[in-house]
């Protein structure tokens, strides 16, 4: 993720000059917090992740107000996809965040402009917005709503929030909000090939056909046309433009791609598609996922 990889590079020149300052530190004080912090974020960075978590719990028990150690337990919890003790340490970096002064800033680019932004206000972008995709795949969707908004209203500079509530609301059936969001997602990010997929379906889903097709095709070459949910948007768009040749290849290549990982549901939903393209009928029933491939 870019905003992880920002709040991770903020730091990184300092590693190989201060880690053996760190780890100096933590053999004459083990309970000194902000060297567990920076020394578990190095740990976390090399994907040590049981020593990291150790140095986390050190860092929140002697210093329970600061945000960065909840965040990237949070963080390792969500990858582990352990997310009741995701949600925790989450709601516990939003609560020490609004406890601290947090001066600490980095710089990112946004449309030609230079942004300044706080690193805990950057950071609780990623946890809202991550704590919304727990929520949408539990399908409670108007809660999973709130917290992308919440995410946008910090800083609007990020792609993966917009995505993920312009998919939210594609499943609501509030399409011309998810329109404008999927858009803003692939002018931020023009190689996210999940958001082009999503827009595609929703201009589909409003009739827009030449737009439906172009996104989905830069969706299915984003992913080197080797993911099968994209593969099946270009089809169906291909075939809702009246293009039923191309649809009906693209739909072969999408079963083949599913029979090979094993896919059966989908492979069978495929296949009901292409009897359509090859009746030269278009597919009305493309369904918007709880969460992505």
């Amino acid at each position: 993720m870019v905003i992880l990889g920002l709040l991770t590079w903020h730091q990184g020149h300092l590693y190989k000059d201060k880690e053996t300052l760190w780890r100096d530190t933590l053999s004459r004080n083990p309970d000194c917090w902000l060297a567990n912090v920076n020394y578990g974020q190095i740990l976390y960075k090399r994907r040590q992740t049981d020593e990291a978590i150790r140095h986390y719990r050190v860092a929140i028990q002697v210093e329970p107000d600061y945000w960065e150690p909840y965040f990237y337990m949070g963080m390792i919890m969500f990858n582990l996809e352990q997310f009741d003790k995701t949600t925790r340490y989450f709601h516990g970096m939003l609560q020490s965040r609004s406890k601290m002064n947090n001066k600490d800033k980095i710089v990112i680019d946004y449309k030609n402009k230079r942004v300044l932004l706080q690193r805990a206000d950057t950071a609780a972008v990623v946890v809202y917005d991550k704590l919304g995709t727990i929520l949408m795949a539990q399908g409670k969707l108007d809660e999973a709503i709130d917290n992308f908004r919440q995410s946008l209203q910090i800083h609007p500079f990020f792609s993966t929030p917009h995505m993920n509530l312009g998919k939210a609301l594609l499943q609501k059936g509030q399409l011309q909000e998810a329109i404008n969001h999927l858009r803003e997602a692939v002018q931020l990010n023009q190689e996210l090939g999940e958001a082009h997929n999503y827009l595609a379906l929703a201009l589909l889903k409003q009739g827009k056909t030449d737009e439906a097709v172009h996104f989905a095709g830069r969706a299915a070459k984003l992913t080197k046309h080797k993911n099968v949910t994209a593969l099946k948007t270009l089809a169906a768009a291909y075939a809702a433009a009246g293009r039923f040749p191309e649809a009906i290849e693209t739909a072969e290549k999408a079963i083949k791609l599913a029979i090979f990982s094993g896919r059966k549901e989908l492979t069978k939903e495929i296949n009901k598609h292409l009897e359509l393209y090859k009746a030269g009928q278009p597919c009305h029933e493309l369904a918007v996922k709880k969460t992505g491939e």
